[in-house]
């Protein structure tokens, strides 16, 4: 009889950086459904007769949030007179979410073994894919959108009337490299 022994060591280390204080006020959260194709096509001899496909369909549910930087000193300035409080501010993306609890894959897979659509490539890359289908349409609402609640809270908070004046918003490309710089 052999005895053997067996040991599994696992260990987690977490380094905390700076503890830093922030200012955010989150303005506005909006839900999505999001819905993605991706397809592959190859064509042999230059003929649509002898033509393979693949695709894969994802769908899933999301979330995109939206805030200013209270203390943005470069971004952000006030107007502080004894009766009001003016904020002049960007709106910023805070983050995209993907809740993937919820993802949906359909695979119509190809007779032709060369092609292959990777799923889990089209998974890690669903809050690119997110923000590129979505950003825009949340910025059209986010621009309709009053401010009334958000004011209301500050107001209560300082004691005199807070007016938000939106200076900037996101755009795709700042919230790409938003997204990619982890």
């Amino acid at each position: 009889m052999k005895i053997t022994e067996r040991k599994t060591i696992e260990e987690n280390n977490i380094i905390f950086d700076k503890l830093r204080s922030t200012a955010k006020l989150v303005i506005w959260e909006q839900n999505f459904r999001l819905t993605n194709i991706t397809k592959m096509e190859k064509k042999y001899f230059g003929s649509d007769m002898l033509k393979f496909t693949e695709k894969v369909s994802t769908s899933a549910n999301g979330r995109l949030g939206f805030h200013i930087d209270l203390g943005d000193t470069i971004n952000t300035s006030f107007t502080i007179t004894e009766k009001a409080i003016e904020i002049h501010a960007p709106l910023q993306l805070t983050y995209v979410t993907i809740d993937n609890s919820t993802i949906e894959q359909i695979k119509e897979s190809s007779y032709d073994p060369s092609i292959e659509i990777d799923k889990e490539a089209i998974v890690k890359r669903l809050n690119e894919i997110a923000l590129r289908e979505q950003l825009k349409p949340a910025l059209v609402k986010a621009r309709k959108q009053s401010l009334n609640e958000q004011e209301k809270s500050l107001t209560a908070l300082t004691g005199r009337p807070v007016k938000i004046i939106l200076t900037d918003m996101p755009t795709l490309q700042n919230s790409i490299n938003w997204l990619n710089k982890d």
